[in-house]
């Protein structure tokens, strides 16, 4: 019985491994009780601010997006800008740049009152290997990837919503 266990177990992790053949190039997960606001720009530069004037998108509490590997939102072989607020009006935001080359899995998730951000550790403390949606770990970002900045936005650059024709870059989920 036990090998029939660990043989079944086995067949589940590579046939999760082998099923995305083409990973998405970042997913971010909402693992709070109230909804994040984020935009993404690819950038020449780790101090290129593009990210700062792009349009806010609202993630909803305990959802995910999944940016498509055809959109043009993430260049994987130019540095990654990802900026996530609570607050869409919050003059200070925090502003996560990843190096090039890199898949961004990552999670906010909220502890004693503060947002903590990182890589996807997957179920099970990520003892399988995998993202909750089935990514090799391997292939992730650790912290040594990516830097964290907070950024002053500007009046201009404030509380901008997404319009509806970027949400086809975006696949949100959960």
């Amino acid at each position: 019985m036990k090998k029939y266990i660990a043989f079944l177990m086995t067949l589940g992790v590579v046939s999760m491994q082998g099923a995305a053949l083409d990973y998405p190039p970042l997913e971010l997960w909402n693992k709070t009780e109230k909804p994040l606001y984020f935009a993404i720009a690819s950038a020449k530069s780790m101090s290129d601010d593009k990210v700062m004037s792009e349009p806010l998108t609202e993630l909803p509490a305990g959802k995910y997006v999944t940016v498509k590997s055809d959109s043009d939102l993430v260049d994987m072989s130019k540095y990654t800008r990802l900026l996530i607020t609570q607050d869409p009006d919050a003059k200070s935001v925090t502003v996560y740049t990843f190096s090039p080359n890199k898949y961004m899995w990552v999670r906010v998730k909220e502890e004693k009152g503060s947002l903590v951000f990182g890589p996807q550790t997957g179920p099970w403390l990520g003892i399988l290997g995998n993202t909750e949606r089935g990514y090799p770990k391997d292939k992730n970002v650790t912290s040594a990837d990516y830097k964290t900045e907070t950024l002053t936005r500007s009046f201009a650059q404030k509380a901008k919503k997404a319009a509806k024709g970027l949400m086809y870059k975006y696949e949100i989920g959960g």
